[in-house]
Formats: structure tokens, sequence, C-alpha cells
């Protein structure tokens, strides 16, 4: 039992320092306005990217992944995709990159549900919040 809660500590701990560069991204975006659109576009997709492999190493590392974190791997499949098609982008980045970060929202969107019908088939009294984020 020490083994799954020290893993899942490690887990927390990296899904915090992913969620703090989302926090850096975001404050560059806003800061670093002289940007061109592609820098901004690689960095987007940097960003998804990064949040891709994430989500396949949770699914990875933890010997339970194949039942809590299941959605991890779709998750992670369709952001390093996404991730690397944002990247490498030949359209006019103006106009894919409202629908990039649609298909991106609705990516982490459809992970919470999942997760918070997961916590509502458990009776845990958390799943209204998670649902609803």
């Amino acid at each position: 039992m020490r083994k799954i809660t020290n893993r899942f500590e490690k887990m927390m701990l990296i899904s915090m320092g992913v969620s703090l560069i989302d926090v850096i991204v975001g404050v560059l975006f806003i800061v670093c306005t002289s940007f061109s659109t592609k820098v901004n576009m690689v960095i987007l997709g940097a960003t998804i990217l990064v949040h891709g492999l994430f989500y396949v190493i949770r699914y990875l590392y933890d010997g339970l992944g194949k039942k809590v974190f299941s959605v991890d791997l779709i998750s992670g499949v369709a952001s390093i995709i996404l991730g690397v098609f944002t990247i490498f982008n030949t359209f006019d980045p103006l106009s894919v990159l409202g629908i990039l970060f649609c298909i991106w929202l609705f990516i982490s969107g459809g992970e919470k549900l999942y997760y918070g019908i997961l916590f509502y088939k458990k009776q845990e009294d958390i799943y209204p919040l998670v649902t609803f984020i």
C-alpha cells in the first residue's frame, strides 16, 4: 500500500508541475505580445505535447492505470497528435488556432467528465466538483 501511495504522490507532484507550466505559458502569452503567430503556435503545441506525454506516462507508470487512468491513454495519444500537428501546422495559424484550442479543451473536458462519472459510480463526495470543472 505504501508503494501505491508513493507513486500517487509522485504523480500529483508531476501534475502540479505540468499545471505550473500552463501558468508560465499563460503569463508568457500575456506579457510577450510581440511574439509571432508561428512562435505562439509552437509554444502552444509544445504545451499540449507535454500534457499528452504526461497522460501517457501516468497511464504507463501506475500499476492500477488500466482501471483508474484508462482514459489517459486516449487523452495522451490525442494530445500528442494535436500537439505535433500544432507545432508543424502548415495552415494559416490564425485561422486554425481557435479550432486547435477548442479540440484541446474538448479532450481535457472529456477526461474530467470521465473522472466525474467514475467518482459518481464509486459514490465519492467529490464527483460534482470534478464533473463541473
